[in-house]
């Protein structure tokens, strides 16, 4: 028999209730669990993985005050730095030394852009580390690149896929940034408005992207 609108909102309001309080859980666990370890000796590749997943949580964090003050605009965004990432952290795993050395490279291409644009104190420094990092094997890779060598059968490709669309403005002026989540399947929802069922399809993925970066940043330490 179905339900009346009444039942059913009070429903949704209830499974998204649960669902926030699982998020907050999952990060809150996150967090103890990265604040743990902070005082054992690190290689470098975990060094990397464990700053990428300090980011994670941080975002999460930011993610979750969104979600309490029902502010859902920039969800899409900081949804997509989070599952970045994860990316990343994935990628560092699948080969830890060389791959966390080009993530290094990248950040440090980076601080080289910004130093010659505002200040380039400091600049030698940075192409010294450039260069030491390329004589290493690392190379610069983007996104893109992370998600070609993780490979299409990853969760990651699709995901990203939709929220760059939404992100870079492709599809915003279409949709309210709404998404469904239909058997592993992300995809764009056009000319719907945030409701309770969309923002618990964000707050699920947001979970998954912060146990999952988590999760493999403390698998590095036993490699």
């Amino acid at each position: 028999m179905l339900k009346n609108t009444n039942e059913q909102d009070i429903i949704n309001q209830m499974d998204l209730i649960l669902c926030i309080k699982k998020f907050e859980s999952t990060v809150e666990i996150c967090q103890k669990n990265i604040t743990d370890i902070q005082s054992i000796p690190k290689k470098h590749h975990c060094l990397t993985a464990l700053l990428l997943a300090e980011q994670a949580i941080k975002l999460s964090q930011s993610i979750f005050c969104l979600v309490k003050s029902n502010s859902y605009f920039s969800l899409p965004i900081l949804l997509r730095s989070l599952l970045e990432c994860a990316i990343q952290i994935e990628y560092i795993y699948k080969d830890p030394v060389i791959n966390s050395l080009s993530i290094e490279l990248n950040d440090t291409i980076q601080h080289i852009k910004y130093l010659r644009e505002v200040n380039e104190q400091n600049l030698s420094l940075y192409e010294d580390r450039k260069k030491q990092l390329i004589s290493l094997g690392a190379r610069e890779v983007n996104t893109q690149d992370m998600l070609s060598y993780l490979g299409s059968k990853e969760l990651f490709y699709p995901v990203f896929r939709v929220l760059s669309s939404f992100s870079h403005g492709k599809v915003t002026a279409l949709s309210f940034q709404s998404i469904t989540i239909n058997k592993g399947e992300v995809l764009p929802e056009l000319f719907k408005e945030f409701d309770e069922e969309n923002i618990i399809n964000f707050i699920i993925l947001a979970t998954q992207f912060v146990d999952g970066s988590v999760s493999r940043a403390l698998q590095l330490m036993d490699v």
